[in-house]
């Protein structure tokens, strides 16, 4: 029995240092592998929920965090990490009822009250949300976690100098956090500055290639700067801010309306205008294949070139 103990606990040990430097897949194995010596620990089942939720395994992610909370009622954790499932899936008001849950249980814990503010944000409470950031800022003034939602917050609202201050704050505590490293270029991107917005979000990316904050900024900055790929970026991000079910009916309807609209103009004998639409719709295609290629070897030539300023 000690010797499952034992094994359990290095490989929860080891999926922490997984997850904290952005080894989601790595992480989630370590778990299910503590899973096997101890099947009904339920704080497994929801640091797994909390992996997988990073992942994007949204329904794989509430089974876990069902599992966790089935096995624990009583667990100020679990509470929270369903709290975290349900305002992904932007189930506000079930969200906000398992985190007063989890922060009833233990009330000095700064996380559940930031996961508190970010559903009040969602549902567009925000001066409720600042109430609960600053509340979560006092119980801890050294998490730096506090400062970054301060920092978004107050960015939000479009005061960048506020914002700048929590920013500051994050990176005199870890000069590397990639949230206030991102809010920082951000602001520099309204600012105009675009050279120094996309070293921020491109240190990020040194650290963690696949942040979708930092991919965004960079995007941002290049959508200033080329407008055929600004283009593509903002239609890109449309196109997928739904469903896959979304996205493949808006594929098949534009499909459907280009070609009957060609058919008609060809009965129409307007040949060339149908020629016309058939190269639009063809060069639409070829454009919106070759924009992923074009922005990855974009990424990865800055990526190349790369430092920040000393002084970050």
């Amino acid at each position: 029995m000690d010797n499952e103990l034992r094994n359990s606990n290095r490989c929860i040990k080891q999926a922490l240092e997984q997850f904290g430097y952005g080894d989601y897949a790595g992480a989630a194995e370590s778990v299910k592998e503590a899973l096997s010596h101890e099947p009904n620990n339920g704080f497994y089942h929801s640091l797994l929920a909390v992996i997988l939720l990073e992942m994007k395994r949204i329904y794989a992610a509430e089974h876990e965090a069902k599992l966790g909370l089935k096995i624990e009622p009583a667990s100020d954790y679990a509470h929270y990490v369903m709290g975290l499932i349900l305002t992904y899936q932007q189930k506000y008001k079930q969200a906000l009822n398992e985190l007063e849950q989890a922060i009833s249980i233990n009330p000095l814990e700064e996380d559940y009250l930031l996961a508190i503010g970010s559903a009040y944000e969602y549902m567009g409470k925000a001066q409720d949300a600042l109430k609960v950031y600053e509340e979560a800022l006092n119980l801890n003034p050294e998490n730096e976690a506090c400062y970054s939602k301060l920092g978004e917050w107050y960015l939000s609202q479009r005061n960048y100098l506020e914002a700048e201050k929590y920013f500051q704050n994050v990176l005199s505590i870890n000069p590397q956090n990639a949230d206030a490293l991102i809010g920082m270029g951000t602001i520099h991107l309204k600012m105009g500055n675009r050279e120094e917005a996309l070293d921020h979000a491109l240190w990020v990316l040194q650290q963690d290639a696949n942040n979708t904050k930092a991919l965004t900024l960079v995007a941002q900055v290049k959508a200033k700067k080329n407008v055929l790929l600004g283009s593509w970026w903002h239609f890109n991000s449309w196109a997928i801010s739904g469903s896959n079910v979304r996205l493949m009916l808006i594929l098949i309807i534009s499909f459907v309306v280009v070609r009957f609209t060609s058919l008609i103009l060809t009965d129409l004998n307007m040949v060339l205008y149908s020629k016309s639409l058939d190269y639009i719709w063809l060069a639409i295609v070829v454009f919106t294949w070759a924009g992923p290629v074009w922005f990855q070897k974009l990424l990865q030539k800055e990526l190349k070139t790369v430092r920040l300023r000393s002084d970050y």
